[in-house]
């Protein structure tokens, strides 16, 4: 490490190991959109029998189509994780608000699940402002020591 003091080599270590972390929480977000994505899939399978029998084919249009975007979401998070996870999080709490318009009672249905996820998207958001703000600093640091 280009003969550095034993101090400036732990600090960098710690600065590396500190956003290897962050990055695990993103990835972990990542995961989670992936799982949500395979839920809307499955269950767009399901309907897709149902959906034939009663011809309403919109809930298994909807369900791929969501299950899609949360596929490209988790891959946009390796790109641009801050836009991705926040894209995510409404996408994922839209459909619920949508449903709550027409019955108040699916807004409280499987809701420690609906906290569960936005938990795990909202630690990768805050990971990602971590590391941002960390960037930041270092990038001020570097300036100053021009």
């Amino acid at each position: 490490m280009e003969n550095l003091p034993p101090n400036e080599v732990l600090k960098n270590l710690k600065k590396k190991s500190e956003v290897k972390r962050q990055w695990q929480k993103i990835a972990y977000a990542r995961y989670t959109m992936y799982v949500i994505s395979a839920f809307c899939i499955l269950s767009a399978i399901v309907f897709w029998s149902e959906s034939l029998q009663t011809g309403q084919m919109i809930v298994f249009y909807t369900a791929l189509t969501i299950g899609g975007v949360f596929i490209g979401l988790g891959i946009w998070t390796k790109k641009q994780p801050k836009i991705a996870i926040i894209l995510a999080m409404v996408v994922f709490i839209l459909p619920f608000i949508l449903a709550g318009i027409g019955d108040q009672s699916t807004i409280f249905e499987g809701v420690w699940w609906k906290i569960i996820i936005l938990v795990l998207l909202l630690r990768g958001l805050l990971s990602v402002k971590h590391i941002s703000n960390q960037q930041k600093r270092e990038d001020l640091i570097d300036d100053f020591e021009l």
